[in-house]
């Protein structure tokens, strides 16, 4: 088998898949700018059943992929000609400019990278392109205006219910439209599995209101419950996404600043958890902010990040043999490599007696 150079670009890229598995939802949510790089949405898989002759990896890798993605799959695709740089339509063929262009786009929109696993297993992989469309502006919402209160309502279930997070020595209370706790909690006596026992404040340690709701701006008015709790709320919008915000003061007084404690509720779209915190923060003293992420609000327009709206992107790869074994086997696809075990001498029953 000929030695094929390893390309030096392709363990970074296998770093960052590995680092994108261990944070998928470590993103902190604030005004800053959104590094759509820094969670890219591919996965590794390996066609176990699917080896690749190492001659046809070696023209694939010096002369590229004449059918594109449906080539390195071994899948049926249509001939075109090809000047090494570009496919071109053939005379005659009756094909027209815009499919030679979409075919031409198919062919050069993926890459190939050779791998070595240890010392003895190759393999090449076909990369996607990046699914990060750069340098392109958020989409304007199309919708027509849209109020807090339609945003608020979508919320009510939680009301008359809290959400708690344990974040150092402290557990924190998010208690819908009424108010922010945070104690210490009662340590059970023996082992419990979490979910199974109701949280309990410590009777001999300090606790505070972070900030409690605001009470209806004019109690004799007719509003409805949304219309008076989202008249203290906020739309409010970060890189690629938008949130609500809520403002509550009235906490516990302070005894560095002499001024009741207050803190800033944010509301976030999020895919990938149910009604939970991400994390509370003081960002001056007595002053703080909580996160709640939630996958109420990803219905609504403008809610869900651009970075959760991107598809995954699969890399697959398939390991460069000397040999095609003889009969293909079937072998599952999956994100490792599967190898079968080495096939013994065949053993031939004694003669009859």
């Amino acid at each position: 088998m000929h030695s094929i150079p390893l390309h030096s670009s392709l363990w970074p890229l296998l770093s960052l898949f590995l680092a994108n598995a261990l944070t998928v939802d470590a993103r902190v949510v604030h005004s800053l700018p959104e590094d759509p790089f820094a969670f890219p949405k591919y996965r590794v898989t390996f066609l176990n059943g699917l080896p690749l002759q190492n001659d046809t990896a070696e023209r694939w890798i010096k002369d590229g992929l004449r059918g594109g993605e449906l080539e390195f799959l071994d899948q049926p695709w249509h001939e075109v000609h090809w000047d090494g740089s570009r496919p071109l339509k053939e005379i005659g063929s009756g094909q027209t400019e815009a499919e030679s262009q979409t075919a031409a786009s198919h062919m050069s929109s993926h890459s190939l990278e050779f791998m070595k696993l240890g010392p003895r297993d190759s393999y090449l992989c076909l990369i996607p392109p990046s699914t990060v469309e750069q340098n392109s502006p958020a989409p304007e919402d199309s919708h027509t205006e849209w109020t807090p209160a339609q945003g608020w309502s979508l919320l009510q279930p939680l009301t008359g219910s809290c959400i708690y997070h344990r974040q150092g020595w402290f557990t924190y209370a998010y208690c819908h439209n009424s108010h922010v706790r945070q104690f210490r909690e009662v340590i059970p006596s023996h082992p419990i599995a979490p979910g199974s026992y109701e949280i309990e404040e410590d009777p001999d340690s300090e606790a505070f209101d972070l900030g409690r709701a605001p009470s209806a701006l004019e109690p004799g008015a007719d509003l409805s419950v949304a219309e008076r709790a989202a008249a203290n709320l906020e739309l409010a919008r970060s890189a690629g996404s938008r949130y609500l915000v809520q403002r509550w003061g009235d906490g516990t007084v302070c005894d560095k600043t002499g001024r009741h404690r207050e803190i800033e509720v944010q509301f976030h779209c999020s895919m990938t958890t149910t009604d939970s915190i991400l994390f509370v923060k003081e960002t001056k003293t007595c002053h703080y902010v909580l996160v709640v992420n939630t996958p109420r609000l990803c219905g609504e327009p403008g809610f869900k990040s651009r970075i959760d709206q991107r598809e995954e992107a699969l890399v697959r790869c398939r390991e460069v043999v000397d040999v095609l074994p003889a009969e293909r086997v079937a072998i599952p696809e999956a994100d490792h490599p599967i190898k079968l075990p080495p096939r013994g001498p065949k053993r031939v029953p004694p003669p009859p007696p």
